[in-house]
């Protein structure tokens, strides 16, 4: 069908062959990103983009090369750990989006593509100030809303909204969202990620069979996903969940070894620490603690430092309050852009620390 209204969208057949062209360029660049080739994907990309400017040049008035180039912007701000390079490539994107905007005010996918962009500052940790991504968040959720209600079905626009919705705190708004995106376009290339948001909006909520059910959802369809592999490994620190060490670990290794290799540091220490809380409820403390420190990360394997935050869980699990707060203090030290309601993000898994002082007093200046 899409391909369909694409052909629709120009009457020059050279310029429709080109984006055709580029569209598979871009398959072969998530392949060799899979791969491990980050670089090789980059080149691709840039390729892509070159026959999508000639599209652009053969039909000025077709705003569908000019949305695709935005995309191959967004994916090259992606593939890059280079926050100047990514930042370039978030500015280039939201420049081709407000060019296919100036030709077509109601293009939802172009609305779509720049509420997109304007928030990956925020993904990326480059947006600290709270009032800043306040502004940001509500900038990109007037596109979002507008391209939805040009197109009721913008699936991928519903999942970015719910996505903000979570940032909000809101995680029932996010997972009607999410469920809304999902009924849109359950074959929708993002079907990944939204059944993603179903699963961690049902956990955070503590609807754990809900969880269970969009995760086991998540891997029949998709088996060989890495968010499959992670769901299926997180979903057992859920209450009801057996204990079970063995079983922990076969699915840590299944998640480390899902992942492209560049990524591979970073999972392999986030499913060590998900073993250590299972090792702890199953009476193995001693073990648990020995390998929440050897999971432990610098900032070139974790810069945003979420380890630190999944090690406070784990240990306010086991009892170790003192340590718990102290990761939290240096976690949002570091990283104030986590600072803003980070209590009420999975709020179970911090009230082992309720009646802590200190706890009290972070949540009071979060």
């Amino acid at each position: 069908v899409r391909l369909r209204e694409s052909r629709a969208g120009t009457e020059n057949p050279t310029a429709w062959s080109l984006v055709q062209r580029a569209s598979k360029l871009r398959k072969d660049a998530d392949a060799l990103d899979q791969s491990g080739n980050s670089a090789g994907a980059s080149t691709q990309l840039l390729a892509a983009d070159t026959l999508l400017a000639q599209a652009e040049a053969l039909d000025p008035k077709w705003p569908e090369p000019i949305v695709v180039r935005g995309l191959v912007a967004g994916r090259q701000e992606k593939l890059t750990k280079d926050p100047a390079q990514a930042e370039k490539w978030i500015e280039t994107g939201i420049a081709h989006a407000d060019r296919a905007i100036a030709l077509d005010p109601r293009d939802a996918d172009a609305l779509e593509l720049r509420g997109t962009l304007r928030v990956r500052p925020i993904a990326r940790g480059f947006v600290q100030d709270q009032r800043k991504v306040e502004a940001v968040v509500s900038q990109s959720e007037q596109d979002l809303r507008a391209a939805i209600a040009i197109n009721p079905t913008q699936a991928n626009a519903l999942y970015v909204l719910s996505q903000l919705q979570y940032l909000k705190h809101d995680a029932v708004e996010s997972h009607n969202l999410a469920q809304r995106a999902y009924e849109a376009d359950a074959y929708l290339t993002a079907a990944p990620d939204i059944l993603w948001r179903l699963y961690v909006t049902s956990y955070d909520l503590e609807s754990f069979v809900n969880a269970k059910n969009h995760c086991d959802e998540l891997k029949r369809r998709f088996p060989q996903h890495p968010l499959a592999a992670r769901c299926q490994l997180w979903i057992m620190t859920a209450k009801g969940i057996p204990a079970d060490p063995a079983e922990a670990w076969r699915r840590a290794t299944a998640y480390a070894q899902s992942v492209p290799p560049q990524q591979k540091e970073y999972t392999t220490r986030e499913a060590q620490i998900v073993v250590a809380d299972v090792l702890g409820r199953a009476g193995l403390a001693d073990s648990a603690r020995r390998l929440l420190v050897r999971a432990r990360a610098d900032r070139t394997i974790d810069p945003r430092g979420e380890l630190m935050g999944y090690e406070a869980f784990v240990r306010g699990q086991l009892g170790d309050k003192r340590e718990a707060v102290d990761l939290l203090q240096r976690y949002l030290t570091d990283h104030p852009e986590h600072r803003a309601g980070f209590s009420k993000v999975n709020p179970w898994w911090w009230r082992p620390l309720q009646d802590d002082p200190r706890f009290k007093n972070l949540i009071a200046t979060g």
